[in-house]
């Protein structure tokens, strides 16, 4: 996972100079803890329950993964910074919502397969057709909350 890379990076320069390098590239396990924590508890649930059931934890997953991201980037904001005035809460924070958004993403890696079992000898095909769709709509996403964050016009 990309992620678990960059948050070691995002994590030393939000800190204020208050984490070392170590210290923040060790914290970045904390995605790691969120995700085992979420496919031992977000996993079961989805491979016990039926069909509608799984359709809405995989929707409030999403929401807890997305609504994440968003934090993370308010996060990062030196005005929101300053308004805590306190480092070691704004990282508290941070691991919070890092350990959370794990968890949000632990169970959909595992949708695609499940979903392409099903498509026979033309797995290949759902595969790069759902690869796809998601390179698209993780790029507009990504415009939008850069656009956001950056408070920049993002056109699309």
């Amino acid at each position: 996972r990309s992620s678990a890379r960059v948050l070691g990076s995002y994590y030393l320069a939000t800190s204020n100079g208050s984490l070392s390098e170590n210290e923040a590239s060790a914290l970045s396990v904390v995605l790691l803890l969120g995700t085992i924590s979420g496919m031992a508890i977000a996993g079961n649930l989805f491979t016990s329950w039926n069909s509608r059931q799984r359709k809405r934890l995989i929707t409030r997953l999403y929401i807890v993964t997305i609504f994440s991201c968003y934090l993370l980037s308010i996060l990062a904001i030196p005005r929101v910074q300053r308004i805590f005035d306190e480092t070691g809460l704004i990282v508290t924070f941070q691991l919070v919502v890092t350990f959370a958004m794990g968890f949000g993403t632990s169970v959909q890696p595992y949708i695609p397969g499940l979903v392409g079992a099903s498509f026979g000898h033309n797995k290949g095909v759902f595969a790069a057709y759902s690869d796809g769709i998601a390179n698209a709509l993780s790029y507009m996403v990504w415009r939008i909350v850069n656009g956001a964050v950056s408070g920049q016009s993002s056109s699309i």
